[in-house]
Parts: C-alpha cells; structure tokens; sequence
C-alpha cells in the first residue's frame, strides 16, 4: 500500500536534518582532531565515516524511488530535486572530512597544528551549516543573503588572513614549504566545504521561487 507523499516527503526532511548534524558533528570532530595532532585518533575518525557514507548512499536511492513511484509534478518535484542536491552537498563536505584526517595520518611532520584560521573558518562552516538547513526546511527566503554574507567572511579568512600567515611561514624558513602546502590544503578542504553550502542558497532560492537564482536580485 502506497504512503501519501507529503509523509514520505516529511520523512526524507527529518532523514535530511538527522545526516546533515551527524556530517556537521563529524567535520567539527576533524577540525578537532587535526588540530591535536592525534594519528590514531583520526584512524578511528575515519571508520565511523563509513556509516555516514551508507546513511548518504540510501537516503539518496530512498528520494530517488519516492520520485519514480510518485511522479510529482511543481513544488513537490523541486523539493525532492532540492533534496537530491543536499545530499550530494552532503558527501562532499563527508569527503573532505575524510581528507582533513588523511592529511594528518600520512603527514610526516611534527607541530603545533593548532591554528586558529582553521577553528574560525569551521565556525562559520556551522553557522551556514544550519543556515542552509533552516533554508531548506522552512523556505527561509532570507538564507540567501545570510549564507553569502558569511560565505564572505569565509573567504577573508582563507585568502587574505591565512595566505598571509602561510607566507610568512615561508618567509621565516623556506623548509616550511612542504609544511605550509600541507596546512594549505587543509584549509583548501574546508573552504570547499564552505563553498558548497554557499552554492546551495542558489538551490534554496530555485526551491522557494521556482525561478532560476537571479544576479540582480540577490548576491553572486
């Protein structure tokens, strides 16, 4: 017997909800661990990320089969077409999880990792992390300037505050090369992150309008 959809719908939105938290607690744990230093710590990491890839892998066959089955048409389709993107957003940012500890377990260097660009930029990360979440669930139409805003500070901190750091870095010791381009990445991971959740506004602002994002209307 076939559920109604606005339920399957409902229950693929508290799915979404449910993995975005666990993917968010998880990037924050990385950051953490990375920034410990801790090689055995992010081994252990890096297994619990395999059920998330899973959870991900079967919410998207889930909004796949309800749309085969459903056929929905108008608002219905652009939700689950939106959910779709989320979850691919989604394992993008569980991929860069993942890179962030294998950049520290196969580092052969010894030093404070403890840098604050990277606890600054995971920060805002949260903040458009639950941003784009309360865009999605609720068809928050001001998300999409709120994400941009942030997405802005973001990339303050990572081309401007953190190259300056890298290269003073380099300036000091030119053997911090192999040392900055390993910090250099880490931070190219999470302002990826960041930079996929700023894209999706464009799919929040498709999902309320029903209209492709607008340059003159909203922010690039």
């Amino acid at each position: 017997m076939f559920k109604n959809l606005e339920y399957l719908m409902g229950k693929i939105d508290n799915r979404i909800v449910e993995i975005s938290n666990k993917v968010k607690n998880q990037l924050n744990k990385s950051v953490d661990i990375y920034r410990s230093s801790n090689k055995e710590l992010a081994k252990a990491h890096i297994i619990k990320n395999k059920n998330i890839i899973e959870e991900l892998e079967d919410l998207e066959y889930y909004i796949i089969k309800v749309l085969c089955l459903y056929r929905p048409v108008s608002k219905d389709l652009r939700k689950l077409i939106v959910a779709l993107k989320f979850v691919n957003l989604l394992d993008n940012i569980n991929e860069n999880t993942i890179k962030i500890l294998n950049l520290l377990i196969n580092s052969e260097f010894n030093f404070n990792r403890e840098i604050s660009y990277f606890k600054d930029m995971n920060h805002y990360i949260n903040v458009m992390f639950n941003l784009a979440i309360k865009g999605y669930i609720k068809e928050d139409i001001g998300v999409v300037n709120e994400l941009y805003n942030i997405h802005k500070k973001v990339e303050k901190i990572y081309y401007q505050d953190f190259q300056r750091y890298i290269a003073r870095k380099i300036f000091e010791n030119t053997l911090n090369i192999a040392l900055a381009n390993e910090l250099t990445n880490v931070g190219k991971y999470l302002e990826r992150c960041e930079n996929g959740i700023n894209s999706f506004r464009k799919d929040i602002y498709f999902l309320i309008t029903g209209k492709k994002f607008l340059l003159g209307e909203y922010y690039a």
